[in-house]
């Protein structure tokens, strides 16, 4: 991906006259967002730092995020400026990459492999935590390299024919995917309010970003090289390549080899053994890390408020989700099922008794952790 990009020689100086303090702190916020939205990473981190903006930036992130992120102390001073760019990409990111990071770290000391637990397993095979956990808060990084306004763009339902799939014969003509893949037939009764209320339709579409997006969103994508044919879904896949690059960019391979696989981790040739037995003892620490990042990473999405263009998944359903994911590998089962089974008491006091319909998907993923962890539940 191109982006247009322009010395800091001639970019727009934050010193003007005749400001207040607070308006002065306004442009320069403005500039520094500009920076981040507009130019490639190495180019807007080279210009936030040699037009001072960056101290004060990182500065009010530790502000509003220090408490949050008290037990990383694996964190430099280059992490603080690297998550301060996310944030001024946008504050959802940045919470969203801050959470899953928390997310996991409570996880993997609770999660047993054997006798110890995942993070006892990975300290001792890595020699530290520190890489992974930065690759855990830095696994959207390469977001960065999308445009913010089509990253999170919200499809309103009047849009929902946008999303059709034509040209497939009578029988399929009405049909949308949804965002775990599935065909979901648009019938006379077809409500686009409660599906786009189920469903994140920004991934659910076959259709190119061109017929969805408004012109000054395509305009954007043009700018950044990124073809507004792609659809929405392979636009925001290009995150993870962009991620790795990014990370490999600042020195952080490690980090890149772990975060660069967050989604597509499942199509290596990953040589895992298929029962918990041999799993204590065979598997190796950065397969695990991937599965772990992939499981965060999709839990804090699904139940995260903060996504305008999806609301939030309930716990039962986010469970049911993941167990559904996690049944395209063995290995994958087996750390979902103990991942989910941390937190049944908290999920089945959420459920309501009354409803089948949820105590049927409770049944499956009980199921599910019977048959992954033996004499478990």
């Amino acid at each position: 991906m191109n982006k247009e990009t322009f010395p800091v020689d001639q970019a727009p100086s934050i010193v003007e006259q005749g400001f207040s303090v607070e308006e002065q702190e306004v442009r320069e916020d403005r500039l520094a967002k500009s920076y981040v939205r507009d130019l490639e990473f190495p180019d807007a981190l080279r210009c936030l730092r040699e037009e001072g903006l960056m101290p004060q930036q990182v500065l009010q992130m530790k502000e509003c995020y220090g408490d949050p992120l008290e037990s990383a102390e694996f964190m430099t001073e280059n992490d603080w400026e690297y998550l301060t760019m996310i944030f001024l990409y946008s504050p959802e990111l940045a919470t969203h990459s801050i959470e899953t990071y928390k997310l996991i770290r409570s996880k993997i000391e609770r999660i047993h492999i054997g006798t110890e637990t995942i993070a006892d397993r990975i300290e001792k095979e890595a020699g530290s935590l520190d890489e992974f956990y930065r690759a855990a808060l830095f696994h959207d990084i390469g977001k960065l390299d999308i445009p913010e306004s089509v990253m999170n763009h919200v499809v309103q339902p009047g849009d929902w024919h946008a999303l059709t799939l034509a040209g497939y014969g009578p029988e399929q003509e009405h049909t949308v995917y949804s965002d775990s893949g599935e065909h979901v037939t648009v019938t006379k009764d077809f409500d686009p309010e409660k599906f786009m209320s189920e469903y994140d339709l920004n991934k659910s579409s076959n259709a190119p970003a061109s017929s969805i997006l408004p012109p000054e969103k395509i305009a954007e994508l043009i700018k950044k090289g990124i073809s507004p044919e792609l659809t929405l879904r392979q636009i925001f896949n290009l995150h993870e390549e962009s991620t790795r690059k990014t990370l490999n960019g600042l020195g952080l391979h490690a980090e890149a080899d772990i975060a660069g696989q967050v989604h597509n981790y499942q199509k290596e040739e990953l040589s895992t053994p298929t029962s918990s037995g041999t799993i204590a003892v065979s598997t190796d620490a950065v397969a695990i890390e991937k599965i772990i990042l992939h499981i965060g990473d999709a839990q804090e999405a699904l139940r995260s408020s903060e996504r305008g263009y999806k609301k939030p998944h309930s716990q039962l359903a986010t469970a049911s989700i993941l167990v559904k994911d996690a049944r395209k590998a063995p290995f994958d089962e087996f750390i979902t099922a103990h991942w989910i089974q941390l937190d049944m008491n908290e999920l089945e006091e959420t459920m309501t008794p009354e409803n089948p319909e949820e105590q049927e998907k409770l049944k499956e993923i009980k199921e599910f952790i019977r048959t992954a962890i033996p004499d478990s539940l």
